[in-house]
């Protein structure tokens, strides 16, 4: 089965036009995450390009199935155990915020993509598999949530675009 990003296929160019001399920011990739830092940037005002070495959408994106997700598989119980649920809850809130951010864009500009926010789920075929998805303890996820939550969403989505302006 081919990628959703792959069905239309896009000549790639051997030759590309020099950069305009006015643009002040270069996003390097054009998958999912490239696109949105370009996005906060051009909304801050600053003259950007994506740069992208095949066609936009390939790379890292193009092997998924353009879900959003905070829950990038068993990575909050790797951060707790090496860097603590503080540095997990951090991740975790960047996660959320980008997510976050793709549905206010989808909202103000219209985009019919089909954008919902639906529950995601870990799970395993294989019992080595299983005894990792139970060490992920009740425990260590309640750490995480309070600690994503010691701070208010807002001031944390003020304080990134705020690091975006700079």
């Amino acid at each position: 089965m081919r990628s959703i990003w792959s069905i239309n296929d896009i000549q790639k160019k051997d030759k590309r036009e020099p950069l305009p001399e006015h643009i002040s920011a270069a996003v390097i990739g054009g998958g999912m995450a490239g696109i949105l830092c370009a996005w906060f940037l051009m909304e801050s005002g600053v003259d950007t390009v994506v740069l992208e070495a095949g066609t936009v959408g390939s790379g890292q994106t193009e092997g998924t199935t353009a879900k959003i997700t905070s829950q990038h598989g068993l990575i909050y119980s790797r951060l707790t155990e090496t860097m603590g649920a503080e540095a997990a809850a951090r991740y975790a809130q960047a996660s959320q915020a980008a997510i976050d951010q793709y549905e206010r864009i989808v909202d103000s500009v219209g985009i019919q993509c089909g954008f919902k926010r639906l529950p995601s789920y870990l799970y395993t075929e294989c019992g080595d598999g299983m005894k990792k998805l139970e060490q992920v303890s009740v425990q260590e996820l309640q750490e995480i949530r309070e600690a994503m939550y010691k701070k208010r969403r807002s001031a944390y989505q003020e304080s990134m675009m705020e690091a975006l302006r700079k």
